[in-house]
């Protein structure tokens, strides 16, 4: 939902043990006993400091790399070629009710019934032809699970779905009806990911994670680009939080 028009983020002891009388004494050069462990273990967090920051480091790098506007123009291009073309749409509702003109994007329009699509699609499109042949592998409630469905059916290759068993039986049949395996497992989504990873790991699968992905996230971004060119001056876009993945 978009708003254009109003502005809005040591001490240290020594061991017992010598014998009663005779005063402990140290070599010159030579740590008391339980300095060089206590040393060591100050040494082990250092290290472990240190090696947190490189990964830290790592992350933001590759976030960078991946969410980047080069990566967004180019996942914009390729997700056009299976989805619909989703016109802003003017609510004169809720421009009345927040006193701001509110346009909707309406996803629900998309061939799978949302914007999950893209996301789904563009990272099966960064994937070696090598990773596809593998077959792919996912857990979803629903609308990702679509989304996997129908870009594996756009490649031509082989789709795993993983579901709850509380998952209507109407996005289990419009899954099916993408051509995609569909397994039923646990009543949680948290359950229902754990049995595809296992099967990912059993049969050599290529996991596509619903949102924790950039990839999934870069092809998902692409509404906004989409917004942008349709809405230059828009001030706010607001989205529903879930995983994170838009």
């Amino acid at each position: 939902m978009m708003e254009e028009g109003r502005s809005m983020e040591e001490g240290h002891s020594m061991e017992e043990g010598a014998a009663e009388g005779e005063p402990e004494t140290v070599e010159e050069g030579q740590p008391a006993e339980g300095q060089s462990e206590e040393k060591m273990t100050e040494g082990e967090t250092e290290m472990g400091t240190k090696t947190e920051e490189n990964q830290s480091m790592q992350e933001e790098q590759s976030l960078e790399e991946g969410l980047s506007l080069e990566k967004f123009e180019e996942a914009s291009e390729i997700v056009k070629q299976v989805t619909l073309e989703t016109k802003l749409v003017f609510s004169e509702y809720l421009s009345t009710q927040t006193g701001n003109k509110v346009y909707l994007k309406p996803e629900n329009m998309q061939l799978t019934g949302a914007y999950k699509l893209r996301g789904a699609y563009y990272k099966i499109s960064t994937l070696t032809d090598e990773e596809r042949a593998k077959g792919l592998i996912t857990a979803s409630a629903g609308n990702h699970a679509q989304g996997v469905a129908y870009a594996a059916k756009a490649y031509g290759t082989k789709a795993v779905i993983v579901m709850p068993t509380t998952t209507p039986l109407m996005k289990v049949n419009r899954t099916k009806g993408y051509g995609a395996e569909v397994v039923l497992h646990g009543d949680v989504y948290d359950e229902a990911c754990a049995k595809a990873y296992e099967l990912a790991d059993e049969n050599g699968y290529t996991f596509i994670h619903p949102f924790d992905d950039l990839m999934v996230a870069t092809g998902q971004g692409t509404i906004a680009m989409e917004i942008v060119k349709e809405l230059p001056l828009v001030d706010y876009i607001l989205v529903p939080i879930g995983g994170g993945g838009l």
